[in-house]
């Protein structure tokens, strides 16, 4: 929930800095780093060189998005320097996220370590926690704004959306390989760069699209790189797992 509402902030301060707000998930394949590390030390896990090199790509991901701005115009609310900062700030929220989800994984893991439980159930069960505590908020905010059924019903059906697409990700990956799904997750950059520049008029300027083949070069590494070299290097890939195995 922590990370749903800094996804949130990130998108309205990128709308605030006239970014395209498809570039926003780029910054989400963070988590692979976050991650790595927290499981090199809780649990030992070493991580391939095609890992290490898509990680390593993420650093420009940041620093391109990090360094984009728009001047404003005359339809423009906010000045050059507030869109400089609301940038910034887009790109900051969008790499804190992560650390929950890297958290939820970790925890994923250790329970299923300790024990076992049904992946479906345990997707539905934490999204209706997320949405009774998100709803409770809701009902808080009611209290100081005016109720709105158009808001209500947009909110309804994002919440749909992301309930389907976390239960849907979650049995995707127990069911199916891991690192073509989440390569197929990651497309969601695509998808919303196209939606918010067709339906909104968002353009993506050098600095994004940058950023973005950056984002989603990392992803493809980290999710595909070892069966990429394993079938361009069958007989090193086998002698590096038999080492391994020693």
């Amino acid at each position: 929930m922590g990370a749903l509402i800094l996804v949130a902030y990130s998108f309205k301060f990128a709308w605030a800095a006239d970014m395209n707000q498809g570039c926003i998930p780029s910054l989400f394949a963070i988590t692979s780093i976050y991650i790595a590390i927290l499981f090199y030390c809780s649990f030992g896990e070493t991580i391939s060189m095609s890992k290490i090199l898509g990680i390593a790509m993420m650093t420009p991901c940041v620093i391109l998005l990090s360094m984009f701005h728009k001047k404003p115009t005359e339809e423009s609310l906010y000045s050059e320097e507030q869109m400089k900062v609301f940038g910034g700030l887009a790109v900051l929220m969008g790499c804190l996220a992560p650390l929950f989800w890297t958290f939820k994984t970790y925890w994923g893991r250790k329970s299923i370590i300790n024990k076992s439980f049904i992946t479906r159930d345990l997707a539905i069960d934490q999204q209706l926690i997320q949405t009774t505590v998100l709803s409770l908020a809701y009902l808080v905010c009611l209290t100081q704004h005016e109720f709105n059924w158009k808001e209500f019903w947009i909110g309804q059906i994002v919440g749909l959306c992301i309930i389907s697409g976390s239960v849907s990700g979650l049995v995707a990956l127990k069911t199916g390989p891991g690192g073509p799904i989440n390569a197929l997750i990651c497309s969601q950059i695509v998808y919303q760069t196209i939606l918010n520049s067709v339906f909104f008029g968002q353009t993506v300027s050098i600095y994004e699209i940058g950023g973005i083949a950056f984002g989603i070069t990392a992803t493809l590494m980290i999710t595909l790189g070892d069966s990429m070299l394993a079938k361009i290097c069958p007989s090193k890939n086998a002698k590096t797992n038999a080492e391994s195995d020693e």
